[in-house]
């Protein structure tokens, strides 16, 4: 038993260039391997192991997988003593140069005894080190026989060649003939020695017109590409001409170069119009092939040699045909007593020859080779041997020659698509290709030796056997019209072309037979004719306009719906070109497109917008498709489909205008801003001009989108977008990047003194009141502006440098924008290194609360206090609130901050009030952003709670713009937190959202007057009468009054004369 391997990846490789009756066969070779598939792996140490091998294994080795899995010394165990070391040699020679291995070897089956092993893998090094060969085994037993039978096997299929009816040649690289068939000579009218040599031109039916030349091209294509070609040929005779469909096919060497080409033509006269494509790889001979003549008398010749003999030996063929002792010359010293040695044994027993030795060329380095060969005795008793060298230094490829020349005895005929066949002179089939396994169905092995009474019906292989032996009385080329069963058991018409076989004797030893399925053909007229009514049918109804053109671009058809759309119907689009009607500018564009489809020969489409005639835009989706002529190389007209696509159009707007645009304001999104800005860096890097990129942000919007609800907040926003937009030319880019930040962009900038013009002017338009679901509301904006290139040439850069310049803007008191500095960036990381010792300044115990007090102006009594937060930190010393609060709002962290102020704050009033101690209010600021949190009725009333505080003792503070809140939800925490019998004041009044509704609605106990009324009352006239208004207005509410920042006495006098109760400072 022989066990052969294929290399997967060359499998693969090899099947998806062939045909797709090729990709059948192999798949069906490949199912039924009679062998394995394995993974062997090598570690760093040496140590082989099998970690994977198919289901074959078992059966071929009589041993389990999980035996040699880690291990493989049970396996070299069943290997023959023999060939242990050749094994073993063969694997580590792949793994020192990393190349294929191939190696046959015996091995032992515990029941079924001795069996033979080929097997071939590619190794594949690992990042462990390690080295996994990947390959294939199977059964080659049977090739064994094959060897004995290969001599007759050889003469049949030469028998077959030179029978056939078909012409057969063999061309080399020149587009020389070497070889062709008797049919060539009966139709040529010259011996096979006047044909051989001459190339295709020599024949005067080929030199009319460019098919000769044509022909030698495709040869020369061939040699290239190692691809089969189809090349139609006709030849003149009288009365007519006989049409040969001619298929060259590529033999390849082992390396997979082409060295010659075969040409096998049919007489296709009557099937000229059905197309067949052939084509099958067949393995050529690796190394060199030779043939040695070895006469008793006289010197020993090789009368062929082909042109690998270089390759290995450095001498052509020339050099050794008429003294073959030129070649023993090149074997090494050492190995040359054992090759005669090799040679005698043969020559007496008649054996093939086989060998592997070392060649020594001059100037190249030393190779192996092997070398195997088999005798025939000629008529004159000579001995001919025919063989083949072969480098198996790398590869190693032993016993090649045999099975190339197998593979060539049935590539051949297997290339051929239509069934072949032959049989005995009993009618018993004795081979056939590959289409014909197809055809019926039925499994090679099934069929070798079976008559046609055991595969078809009675009646239909009587009618068969008689054809047959008509065929041996005539001792004629038979061609008859019959049917045949295919495999899903359909009657076949068919054409059978039959010839008879003769031995070297000359006696008919069978016959050699072609069968052509023609069913097909018969439909292939009527199914024709009824596709072009389909076709007429469904363009002629269908809604999609239809039009050909010639190569003036004018209309030589137009179905009815292109009709339709035209005032005057058919007669005003026929023979007109797009210019001519409808004309206009997407009618030159269309003539462009058709030029280009004639010039190109390839399928255009494109996308055109026109009015139709209800006056609506229509957008067409038109495909332009080429339609060659005869010889298929000249575009002869060109097929336009036009679908209306306005739908799709509008959609892809749509959608282009949600992913690019702000659904709220209509403006351009950040992924729009982005691109633009990245086109207006490149413009203005070309043109060497400044660019500005301004972001805005608004002042308090938060504020209004809380207190006044969304739906005030986005119509802010869109109010916002329309002034912003209006500040700026027209090819300006103003974008909303998100929330109530936006961004613009201004190219093409004179001087950065024009931004600033453009910033005034935005923040002129902020300055004037919103109207907003009827009331009335002010909000500014920040402006933070960046320069191209004089700030950065990156457009991330730009944005960042803006973006910190705009928060300078809103900490140096808003509705102001600023310019960026490289003073900015060290801000920015100022900003992010304060949050972030922020966030632990609790934890490390760095808070501290300070105590402002309140004096009675009266008695000048401390009523209370008010709880001041301070940052004790370690490096920074002592920062400020003014600082840190802004970070903490934006943050988030207020929260945290104010509950724990919160629970401090109470501890200390806890502590100072009590039995027999006067009232102690202490005053607790409280942050807009707490009341956005769920709990803070929760979270004061845990902290009174935990602290054993009484609601009376503490007085909660919260600024005007709290006031502003629509949906009630501050109010309703006012009003919870007032019944739990804590105070509420109204801190820092009359600086911000100031209105008398406010003080009746929601639950407010004490107003405090900003320092900033205090601090000019006795000398501001102004000031002083807006304090009194306050304190007229607390009277009436009777609601106490706290004045902040109190520092002189003509302060504190003023305020005592003017009925205002506390003062604070």
């Amino acid at each position: 038993m022989v066990v052969k391997v294929i290399d997967c990846a060359s499998v693969h490789q090899h099947h998806a260039g062939a045909p797709e009756g090729v990709e059948f066969r192999l798949a069906d070779f490949a199912a039924n391997l009679p062998g394995f598939a394995y993974i062997i792996r090598r570690d760093h140490s040496g140590l082989y192991s099998l970690p994977f091998v198919s289901p074959g294994f078992e059966e071929k080795f009589g041993i389990s997988h999980e035996v040699v899995r880690h291990d493989i010394r049970p396996l070299r165990d069943l290997y023959h003593p023999q060939d242990r070391l050749k094994l073993q040699s063969a694997f580590d020679a792949s793994a020192e140069l990393l190349t294929p291995l191939a190696v046959e070897y015996r091995a032992y089956h515990p029941l079924r005894g001795e069996f033979w092993i080929e097997t071939r893998a590619a190794p594949a090094p690992q990042k462990d080190g390690s080295l996994l060969w990947h390959g294939i085994a199977l059964d080659i037993t049977a090739r064994k026989r094959v060897e004995e039978e290969l001599v007759v096997r050889e003469r049949e299929f030469r028998t077959v060649a030179e029978s056939s009816t078909d012409l057969i040649f063999r061309y080399d690289r020149l587009c020389r003939r070497t070889y062709v068939n008797p049919a060539v000579c009966r139709l040529f009218g010259r011996s096979r020695a006047d044909l051989l040599g001459g190339t295709p031109q020599d024949n005067e039916a080929l030199r009319r017109g460019a098919q000769g030349r044509e022909y030698m091209d495709a040869i020369r294509r061939v040699f290239i590409t190692g691809q089969v070609e189809h090349f139609p040929v006709d030849f003149p005779v009288a009365g007519g001409h006989i049409s040969y469909d001619s298929q060259l096919i590529p033999e390849l060497d082992a390396s997979g170069s082409v060295v010659s080409v075969f040409c096998v033509a049919r007489d296709v006269t009557a099937l000229k119009h059905v197309e067949r494509k052939m084509g099958r790889y067949f393995a050529g001979m690796p190394g060199f092939a030779f043939t040695l003549r070895t006469p008793r008398l006289g010197k020993w010749t090789v009368p062929f040699a082909s042109k690998g003999i270089f390759d290995l030996y450095g001498l052509s063929p020339e050099d050794v045909r008429d003294d073959a002792g030129r070649l023993l010359n090149r074997i090494h010293p050492d190995d040359v007593q054992l090759f005669m040695e090799e040679q005698l044994a043969c020559l007496k027993t008649r054996k093939p020859f086989q060998l592997e030795f070392r060649l020594q060329v001059p100037g190249r380095a030393l190779c192996w080779v092997e070398c195997r060969a088999m005798c025939e005795e000629e008529l004159d008793g000579v001995l001919v041997w025919h063989g083949v060298v072969m480098d198996v230094t790398q590869r190693q490829h032993a016993q090649r020659t045999l099975a190339d020349r197998e593979a060539f005895l049935t590539s051949l005929l297997d290339a051929i698509p239509v069934p072949v066949f032959y049989k005995d002179r009993a009618g018993r089939y004795r081979g056939f290709n590959t289409a014909y396994e197809s055809f019926h169905g039925v499994d090679r092995n099934d069929l070798i030796g079976r008559t046609v009474f055991d595969l078809d019906p009675p009646e239909l292989a009587r009618a068969y056997n008689a054809r047959d032996e008509e065929l041996y009385a005539s001792d004629k080329v038979q061609i008859h019209d019959s049917q045949a069963f295919n495999a899903a058991g359909e009657t076949r018409d068919v054409i059978y072309s039959k010839a008879v076989l003769q031995d070297s004797s000359g006696h008919v030893t069978g016959l050699v037979g072609t069968m052509l399925d023609i069913t097909d053909r018969k439909r292939m007229e009527n199914e024709l004719a009824r596709r072009e009514q389909e076709f007429r049918t469904l363009v002629e109804h269908s809604s999609d306009t239809v039009a050909r053109y010639g190569s003036d671009f004018r209309r030589k058809y137009v179905n009815p719906a292109f009709a339709a759309l035209a005032e005057g119907g058919a007669e005003t689009l026929m023979g007109k070109t797009p210019r001519e009607y409808p004309g206009g500018d997407n009618a030159a564009r269309y003539e462009e497109m058709l030029a280009q489809v004639f010039a190109s020969g390839r399928q255009a489409e494109f996308e055109l917008r026109w009015n139709g005639k209800d006056g609506r835009e229509v957008c067409s989706l038109v495909s332009l498709t080429p339609e060659f002529d005869e010889t298929g190389k000249t575009v002869e007209s060109v097929l336009a489909v036009g679908r209306d696509i306005t739908e799709l159009h509008v959609s892809r707007q749509k959608i282009h205008q949600m992913a690019f645009y702000d659904a709220l304001t209509g403006l351009p999104n950040r992924a729009l801003f982005h691109d633009r800005l990245r086109q207006m860096i490149t413009d203005a890097s070309w043109h060497g001009q400044r660019a500005g990129v301004m972001m805005i942000d608004m002042d308090h919007f938060k504020t209004v989108n809380d207190t006044m609800g969304h739906a005030v907040g986005d119509e802010l926003l869109r109010e916002a977008a329309s002034r912003l937009t209006d500040c700026v030319r027209s090819y300006d880019t103003v974008a909303r990047l998100g929330g109530d930040e936006f961004a613009v962009l201004l190219p093409d900038i004179r001087e950065a003194e024009d931004l600033g013009r453009v910033a005034s002017k935005m923040l002129a338009r902020f300055q004037e009141r919103f109207l907003l679901s009827g009331k009335e509301v002010f909000v500014s904006c920040s402006v933070g502006i960046a320069v191209y290139p004089a700030d950065s040439s990156e457009a991330s850069d730009l944005v960042k440098f803006a973006d910190s310049a705009m928060y300078f803007a809103k900490r140096s008191g808003r509705s102001g924008f600023r310019f960026y500095s490289r003073d900015l960036t060290a801000s920015a990381k100022e900003r992010l290194f304060m949050e972030s010792e922020l966030r632990r300044a609790v934890e490390r115990c760095e808070l501290s609360l300070h105590f402002q007090p309140k004096v009675e102006l009266v008695s000048g009594e401390m009523t209370g206090s008010e709880a001041l937060l301070r940052w004790q930190h370690p490096n920074l010393g002592m920062v400020s609130p003014a600082q840190f609060i802004p970070i903490a709002e934006d943050s988030g962290l207020i929260v945290d901050i104010g509950r724990w102020v919160l629970w401090e704050a109470c501890r200390a009033a806890a502590r100072w009030n009590g039995e027999g101690k006067p009232l102690h209010k202490v005053a607790i600021n409280l942050s807009g952003r707490q009341f956005q949190v769920c709990g803070l009725v929760e979270t004061v009333s845990d902290a009174l709670e935990g602290t054993g505080c009484n609601p009376q003792w503490i007085e909660l503070e919260i600024t005007e713009s709290l006031l502003l809140d629509e949906d009630g939800r501050a109010r309703e925490i006012l009003e919870a937190l007032r019944a739990m019998g804590v105070s509420i004041a109204i801190d820092d009044f009359g600086t911000g959202y100031s209105a008398l509704s406010y003080l009746t609605r929601f639950p407010i106990d004490t107003l405090k007057i900003d320092r900033s009324f205090i601090h000019s009352v006795t000398t501001d006239h102004y000031r002083a009468e807006l304090v009194r208004a306050i304190l007229s207005i607390a009277r009436c509410l009777k609601q106490q009054v706290v004045a902040e920042g109190v520092e002189t006495l003509e302060q504190a006098a003023f305020l005592e004369a003017n009925g205002c109760q506390v003062a604070q400072g």
